[in-house]
Order: structure tokens, then sequence, then C-alpha cells
């Protein structure tokens, strides 16, 4: 074999070797980058709150808090479609609050729900609600709603003994799963008169 052609053929072996090299510690660096900016995102996330109102619109909310208001339109939707109910929407309206239950509860609350809506249409039950105070607890993550509850069965207004509406107090216990998205942990209604 021939001195030059061997130097020319070594030659071109180290030129592409060295573009190989090049190339493959400019990937390690664009993955390790990659690397830090995926584990930096996904430990500095933002919490979303999705609105019940509007359902294509994200509410972000920095520094891990939740924010008052938002949970207060939270707070007034569920109560809505929890005690602002009818015999004849009873199943469509609790059916609207299965999305924001927490997986982990979700067979209790909806079995709940589903013997609520079959009290109210077995005894055509008409029920308006009256929220008078909101009280949000973000520490311990519940909302606790406190109103009147006028109920009618059969066009009947039902009065307690006083001759006076039913005070009612509604608990609301909620998570921000994942730091991103409103979810009830458990729903209950006490009667206070």
């Amino acid at each position: 074999m021939n001195k030059e052609k061997y130097d020319n053929e070594m030659d071109e072996n180290r030129y592409k070797y060295s573009k190989q090299v090049f190339i493959n510690i400019t990937q390690l660096i664009v993955i390790i980058v990659l690397t830090v900016a995926v584990i930096y995102f996904s430990m500095n996330q933002k919490i979303v709150l999705k609105s019940p109102y509007s359902t294509n619109k994200d509410e972000i909310i920095s520094d891990g808090n939740e924010d008052p208001e938002r949970l207060n339109q939270f707070a007034y939707y569920i109560s809505s479609l929890t005690q602002n109910i009818t015999y004849a929407n009873a199943n469509e309206q609790l059916q609207k609050l299965l999305p924001l239950i927490e997986s982990q509860n979700f067979d209790e609350v909806k079995k709940n729900l589903k013997l609520e809506a079959t009290y109210i249409i077995r005894n055509k039950i008409t029920q308006i609600f009256y929220v008078s105070k909101v009280d949000i607890d973000s520490v311990n993550k519940v909302i606790t709603i406190k109103g009147i509850r006028e109920r009618r069965v059969s066009g009947e207004t039902l009065k307690t003994n006083n001759n006076d509406y039913e005070t009612v107090i509604l608990k609301i216990e909620y998570l921000v799963k994942y730091g991103t998205y409103f979810r009830i942990k458990n729903l209950g209604v006490e009667k206070t008169k």
C-alpha cells in the first residue's frame, strides 16, 4: 500500500472520528441541559385551579397558595349544585360534581350523592339554599358554608318547630392534587336548627 494513500485515509478517518466525537459531546450536553430543565420545572410548578364556570381557562396560582377568591367560587358552585336542587334535576346536578371528587373517596361520595338524589326524587323535594357565610381554612383544607335551606315537599314548605327554615352547614374537605387540580375529598351537610 502506498504511504501517501495510507496517510490520506488516516487523515480522513481522524477527521470523521473527531467530527463524531464533537456530535456525541454536543448531544450529551443537550441531554444534560434538558434533564436539568425538566427537573427544575417539575420541582417549581405552579398551582392551576380550573374554574368550574369556565372550563377552558386555567388560573395559575404562585407560591403554592390557593386563591381565596377562586376557592370562594368553588364553594358557591358546589353549594349550588348540592343544595339548590329539585326532584326534576337532582341526578343531573349531582352528576356534575363527580369529576371534582378525589379518586380515593369517589365510591363513598358517589354513593352518598346517589342516596341524596334518590331521597329528593322519591319525596319530590324542591330546595333553595341561601348562603350567609363562607369560611375557608386553607391550612386544614376545609371550606365551611353556612346558610339557610328552604325545603318544599309537594308544594308545602317545611319549617322547623320555631316556624323557621333550616340552618345548614355544608363542609367541603378539599385538596389541590399534584399542585394543579382542585378535588373534593369529602362532602357533608349538618343541620343546626
